[in-house]
């Protein structure tokens, strides 16, 4: 009895089908007695499984649907990868486009952007603010269409040289 003061502590805790293995194994190592309380609902009454339902979401009403169309999905983004690979240039493109957007925002912050963007100094607070020459709009931050076309003259320039790369192994074999 001193070795397990919080039986019924443990047994709260225990989900409810786990309930008579856990008092029947620790009646079998303690021979401490356990008394049967008895059952909410009598088996007899019981109309269903006490499963009943647990797999319910994964059959029926879609689920194998949802399970086949999430498959088709990866299987479909698998495929566009494979042909991705199969053109090395516009695979490493692709790689290196967040780094590209990286690149392009600190050269925006420093002053270097394309043609059609305006850049200049606050006096007042030092921060430096972007415009649309074009529009005279505004922004605090390198607008997102600045940065698109800031990484789209990078990838340029990334293609060219990948391309250049591919070319001399492809002609030195």
């Amino acid at each position: 009895k001193g070795f397990y003061p919080s039986i019924p502590l443990i047994l709260h805790a225990a989900p409810t089908m786990l309930r008579p293995y856990l008092l029947a194994s620790l009646a079998l190592v303690s021979g401490y007695q356990v008394a049967v309380l008895p059952r909410a609902c009598p088996p007899a009454l019981r109309t269903s499984s006490p499963v009943a339902g647990l797999f319910d979401a994964l059959k029926g009403k879609g689920g194998s649907d949802r399970r086949e169309a999430d498959s088709e999905a990866q299987l479909r983004a698998m495929e566009e990868m494979r042909e991705l690979r199969r053109d090395p240039v516009e695979y490493e493109v692709m790689k290196n486009r967040r780094r590209n957007y990286g690149t392009a925002s600190q050269a925006a912050k420093s002053g270097n952007i394309p043609a059609g963007w305006g850049s200049a100094v606050d006096e007042a607070s030092g921060a430096r603010y972007f415009f649309d020459e074009e529009t005279k709009q505004t922004s605090w931050e390198p607008p997102a269409e600045m940065l698109e076309q800031m990484v789209a003259i990078l990838e340029d320039i990334q293609r060219k040289e990948m391309q250049e790369v591919v070319d001399s192994v492809a002609g030195s074999q």
